[in-house]
């Protein structure tokens, strides 16, 4: 069975990208002990 959601976001998806894939963006709304790196391949730790 899988579950899916459906969230509706008003903002650019460039913020969005940048939201979900830089370490700063995801310590912006996750957790603020987030470490890693933001280069291709790179490794996020929470």
């Amino acid at each position: 069975m899988d579950i899916k959601h459906k969230v509706g976001i008003k903002e650019s998806l460039g913020k969005v990208f940048e939201a979900l894939s830089t370490v700063e963006g995801v310590s912006q709304w996750w957790t603020r002990d987030t470490r890693g790196d933001n280069h291709k391949g790179g490794e996020d730790s929470f």
